[in-house]
């Protein structure tokens, strides 16, 4: 790995530790961001929101997990957009939601819950990050405690107990490019155009997969030597 980037197993570009400070000083102070934080989420709704995110203008996308597992889901039902925003990693949340705070965001959950705001009141900030949680359970308490203020968007029908994250998620980025009027891109014909020369330079943040495995090896061999059990493989480094 060089002083900037690394490219693990799935070629995808792993950005360290001072190419992120030098891309934070370079982002103008005066634009509105907003960050988007995925936490506990199926591999299919991580891609429709990564896809949803570079569709609305978002700034970049904070997933939460274990690197070679986010690197794979990143790739999952996105259709290639990854490739389009800025994509960091932090094994734990409280991780993520220090690194948005350090970036000035007020951080936002998505929620039905007493307290939460109607997202068409707009209660954004000029950065943003948005927590969405689990499809099935939504937002955990801890999470909860997390988060500066909530939000839910109104539904009209009956029938359904509330939208698919990935919806959701996408009409909240709709509604934050609006209140931040965000310029529509080009269009021609049917479709809107892609610039391919706006392709993020860097996917991930933190170890490339083949220094995981390298830990993990290193931890398995470290606990069966505290068992007094040999290891059934010689770690290399």
């Amino acid at each position: 790995i060089n002083a900037e980037y690394g490219t693990n197993t799935n070629n995808i570009k792993v950005m360290t530790e001072p190419a992120v400070k030098e891309q934070q000083a370079d982002a103008p102070d005066d634009r509105p961001e907003l960050i988007l934080i995925l936490h506990s989420l199926r591999k299919t709704n991580i891609g429709t929101l990564i896809r949803s995110a570079v569709a609305l203008g978002a700034s970049e996308v904070v997933l939460c997990g274990r690197a070679r597992e986010m690197a794979l889901k990143t790739m999952h039902g996105s259709h290639g957009t990854a490739h389009y925003i800025p994509i960091r990693n932090f094994a734990k949340l409280v991780d993520a939601v220090s690194y948005v705070r350090e970036r000035g965001a007020t951080l936002i959950g998505v929620e039905i819950a007493p307290g939460a705001v109607n997202v068409c009141d707009e209660p954004f900030e000029r950065r943003t990050a948005l927590l969405l949680g689990n499809e099935g359970q939504g937002l955990s308490d801890a999470q909860l405690a997390l988060c500066d203020r909530l939000v839910y968007i109104p539904q009209h029908g009956n029938g359904t107990a509330s939208l698919n994250v990935a919806i959701a998620g996408s009409i909240i980025m709709h509604r934050f490019a609006v209140w931040a009027q965000l310029p529509e891109q080009a269009r021609t014909g049917h479709k809107y155009d892609i610039d391919m020369s706006v392709r993020a330079p860097e996917v991930l943040r933190g170890t490339d997969l083949a220094s995981e495995k390298r830990v993990e090896r290193a931890a398995m061999a470290a606990a069966a030597a505290a068992n007094d059990e040999a290891p059934a493989f010689q770690v290399e480094f």
